[in-house]
């Protein structure tokens, strides 16, 4: 028998963690009750997470040295004295289970399980539109791949929000970085078509019918803007506003990476002018290579390149791109073949 302990500095080490117990004890209406999850997957064998609505805790079995006994009251007689109360020993401890606050591995476990989307074809000089599977997972719905993530609602959620993940036909998946910057420009292009100025606010429905037009999922779209946006829930329709703060950073970012199957990286001043080109007049002030710090290394002078280049190294850009063998027509007909 294990008894759950804190791993805790504080002066009281016998209780759980603080915001454990704070949630376990302020959730007494159904309505705002917070969920208590034990979970474990392929991800984190052999180890098991404790996660509520918010965090997730690492379980940890730890040996004691001290005998621990779990007590129960019962009568007490001494001798001819009558029955008092006492307590009985009813069990031993030889372990402790600890709740340790675990940081949040969301994005790592997403770019892992995803497969992932890499555009259609009229960006990619492919033949069809197709789907990548170079995630480790099979296609599933979010909430099927949430119920078995190492995760707490909330951390899944920010990952997914961070990467621009989408579904779309109950398939949860990851789009790369040349689907990213091949999106933008679908944008761009879609706001220059209908005279939308994104730097002051953007109508989706405008926006989505040419980015559709485009072959992208209307999905992946609203995962952009839900990622740019200063709201925290976005609609599905009418206005939304993204921000320089995060559009221009993001957009550096995702041409960098999309650049990212050569290993010679490619020219600064190349790299900068099409960053400003892909941006409104007014944001363009904003792009600096100090925008992306740790983002990228520099194999040259006057050269960057990001530095996923290490992470695929060994990998061809045909691997990096597209599966082998016979492909599909259709990415949503693939989808439905391939759905468990």
């Amino acid at each position: 028998m294990s008894c759950w302990h804190n791993h805790d500095t504080s002066s009281n080490p016998k209780t759980l963690p603080s915001k454990f117990l704070y949630h376990a004890q302020n959730t007494t209406s159904f309505d705002n009750r917070e969920s208590f999850q034990l979970k474990s997957t392929t991800y984190n064998a052999g180890n098991a997470v404790l996660c509520t609505d918010r965090q997730t805790y690492s379980i940890r079995q730890v040996h004691n040295s001290n005998s621990i006994f779990i007590l129960q009251p019962s009568q007490s007689v001494v001798g001819t004295a009558e029955p008092g109360e006492g307590v009985s020993a009813i069990a031993r401890c030889p372990t402790t289970l600890e709740l340790v606050p675990s940081a949040s591995v969301g994005v790592e476990y997403l770019k892992r399980v995803l497969p992932r989307y890499t555009g259609p074809a009229s960006f990619l000089g492919e033949k069809d539109n197709i789907a990548s599977d170079v995630g480790t997972g099979a296609y599933r719905g979010r909430e099927a791949l949430l119920d078995d993530a190492p995760l707490s609602r909330e951390e899944f959620h920010s990952a997914w929000t961070e990467l621009c993940a989408f579904e779309s036909d109950g398939n949860a998946m990851l789009p790369t970085a040349r689907a990213l910057h091949a999106l933008w420009k679908s944008i761009i292009s879609a706001a220059t078509a209908t005279g939308i100025k994104i730097d002051e606010s953007l109508y989706i429905s405008s926006i989505a019918e040419v980015v559709e037009e485009d072959g992208f999922p209307q999905s992946l779209l609203h995962a952009v803007i839900s990622r740019l946006s200063v709201e925290q829930i976005v609609p599905v329709e009418g206005w939304a506003n993204i921000t320089a703060a995060k559009s221009v950073p993001w957009l550096g970012t995702v041409i960098l990476d999309s650049n990212a199957i050569s290993s010679e990286g490619i020219l600064e001043s190349m790299f900068l002018q099409e960053w400003q080109n892909l941006l409104p007049e007014s944001w363009r002030e904003h792009v600096s290579l100090t925008l992306l710090k740790g983002e990228y290394l520099e194999p040259a002078k006057g050269k960057i390149m990001s530095r996923e280049v290490t992470v695929k190294a060994g990998r061809s850009s045909s691997e990096a791109l597209a599966p082998s063998g016979k492909r599909p027509g259709k990415w949503h007909e693939k989808f439905k073949n391939d759905r468990r």
